[in-house]
């Protein structure tokens, strides 16, 4: 699957303040959609984007997969990408993927949140 966020509207309007993207717990295939389509409106208005992923806490292929869209489509477009909270979870699997540089994560962010889940619920995170 090949998620743009590049358009060509983009340069339309930017400014240069932005709210946070507040990531919800469960980021997969089922929130995609919708979490694309404001992303693209976002990007129509700002360029840059500031994410707050503290409160991820399952997450999919799909989901890390948008992100590296947005960071990549952001970053083309002379925007900037970064990070409110990152959750253990989103730092675990972009790790596994290899893909923390391409979200931008924050390293020193990055090597807090590596430890095991802060409910020791280790068994049901990060899902993908």
């Amino acid at each position: 699957m090949h998620i743009s966020l590049y358009s060509h509207r983009w340069a339309r309007r930017m400014n240069t303040s932005s709210q946070p993207v507040t990531l919800p717990e469960q980021l997969g295939l089922a929130q995609v959609d919708e979490l694309h389509a404001h992303l693209v409106d976002l990007l129509e208005t700002t360029h840059e984007i500031v994410f707050d992923a503290g409160a991820v806490d399952r997450l999919d292929a799909a989901g890390v997969q948008l992100l590296c869209a947005a960071a990549r489509a952001t970053q083309q477009a002379g925007g900037s990408v970064s990070w409110r909270a990152v959750s253990p979870a989103l730092v675990r699997a972009a790790e596994q993927l290899g893909l923390s540089e391409a979200l931008l994560l924050p390293t020193e962010d990055a090597s807090e949140n590596t430890s095991d889940s802060p409910t020791g619920d280790t068994d049901k995170w990060p899902r993908y």
